[in-house]
């Protein structure tokens, strides 16, 4: 049962891949140069990277990290034994 999860995991990893390089390729250029959140500068590096960034890459992993994760539960002293809540 494990190899039919894993190959199906896999697989799932291989569209998502897909379909990231396909929005990148999509992605249309734009001229900001403060971010959209915060307004401090994006910075020249991750817009020569990724040119149609609109967020700094601080705003930009912040809503990139889900606040359910199981690493943002950990943080919070969620699921440790022998703690209540």
């Amino acid at each position: 049962m494990s190899d039919l999860v894993d190959k199906a995991n896999k697989q799932q990893q291989v569209w998502l891949e897909a379909q990231v390089r396909q929005a990148r390729l999509n992605a249309q250029p734009t001229d900001d140069t403060e971010c959209i959140d915060c307004g401090e500068p994006i910075g020249e590096q991750r817009k020569r990277a990724m040119p149609s960034a609109v967020r700094c890459i601080q705003c930009a992993s912040k809503r990139e990290t889900p606040s359910n994760s199981p690493q943002s539960y950990k943080q919070a002293g969620g699921g440790q034994k022998g703690t209540k809540r």
